[in-house]
């Protein structure tokens, strides 16, 4: 789980914690406490704003807010924002986080397919690179040889 993006992570560690019965709002707290990670300055970001917005209930800020931030995330990141911002407000979000992750992993499967679609490609590339010179030494190299004990 070390090196799945900070949204997969926060996307499973809000799944475990509704199983367990938890609220959205101690699992994105805990999943806060024990991730370090620099990528999640952005979310801390607006989850403070949020925060502050839905306490002096002014809600055309994070509006403003999210409309600045939306160009800093995939969509399925403002998506998994909008589920947690509906959780924080109460509505259940199990069914739609359930959806998101189906999202996510038919998506992913789709990055590794498109990667291994263009990998003979590049491993045909590093072959040229590599394999041509020391095929073209294997063929000039007895012709230098004769060259330099005949020449």
């Amino acid at each position: 789980m070390v090196r799945l993006p900070w949204i997969l992570r926060l996307l499973m560690f809000l799944r475990i914690s509704l199983v367990e019965g938890k609220s959205v709002k101690w699992a994105v707290d805990d999943f806060l406490k024990i991730e370090t990670s620099r990528d999640l300055l952005n979310f801390r970001k607006w989850l403070i704003h949020r925060n502050l917005a839905s306490s002096a209930g002014d809600l055309k800020q994070n509006q403003k807010l999210n409309i600045e931030l939306a160009f800093l995330w995939t969509a399925q990141e403002r998506a998994l924002l909008y589920i947690i911002d509906r959780g924080l407000l109460g509505e259940p979000i199990s069914n739609a986080l359930r959806e998101l992750e189906t999202e996510m992993i038919e998506n992913c499967r789709a990055d590794i397919e498109r990667f291994a679609s263009k990998l003979p490609i590049y491993l045909m590339a590093v072959l040229a690179c590599l394999a041509f010179p020391a095929l073209m030494l294997l063929m000039i190299g007895p012709l230098l040889m004769d060259l330099m004990r005949f020449g």
